[in-house]
């Protein structure tokens, strides 16, 4: 006699159907090959086999036909590293260039994770910017009248106020140093 808990899993097993088989069509493989394989456009593999654009483009947007495509390209992914390798492999041993063949060899060696030895250049040019000088001529460098300051800029007037010449250059029809009104002022 069954139990109470063998009717339940034979309800539940009931109702959770395994998922349908999807079957893609053979014209819809053959053009997912030629575009993958082949480089195809979409309209041009479905041409090739006996298909609409339109038929082709709704089947590509089913997901089972989707994963073929990418299954597909990760197949050809895999064969075009594995001959990539093997060409890169000959270089390393056979090509004329020794540059070539170190780069080979660098490729190689960084596929399985090893790292050249890097090589660092130092400048030892230390970049000398204006600023405060230590001027050494005077009997104690520790005060600060014995630094002078060498940042470029305008030179500075020592000595008395002196009074700057007015320019006599126009600039348009007014004289500088006028207001335009005919008085002297500020401009």
């Amino acid at each position: 006699m069954p139990t109470p808990s063998d009717r339940v899993t034979e309800i539940v097993g009931k109702a959770t159907k395994a998922p349908r088989q999807v079957r893609i069509s053979r014209k819809v493989r053959d053009a997912c090959r030629f575009m993958v394989y082949e480089g195809l456009k979409r309209r041009d593999a479905a041409e090739r086999v006996g298909l609409t654009d339109n038929a082709l483009y709704i089947a590509f947007r089913k997901p089972e036909v989707l994963a073929l495509q990418q299954e597909m390209m990760a197949d050809l992914r895999q064969s075009a590293a594995a001959r990539s390798i093997a060409r890169v492999d000959r270089l390393a041993d056979e090509a004329d260039s020794e540059h070539v063949r170190l780069q080979a060899n660098t490729f190689l060696l960084g596929i399985e994770g090893v790292r050249p030895a890097e090589r660092h250049v130092h400048d030892h040019t230390h970049r000398i910017v204006p600023g405060y000088v230590l001027d050494p001529s005077g009997p104690d460098l520790q005060r600060p009248e014995h630094l002078r300051d060498v940042t470029p800029g305008p030179p500075l007037i020592e000595g008395e106020g002196q009074e700057v010449p007015e320019q006599a250059e126009t600039c348009g029809d007014v004289p500088q140093g006028s207001n335009g009104n005919g008085e002297k002022g500020p401009v």
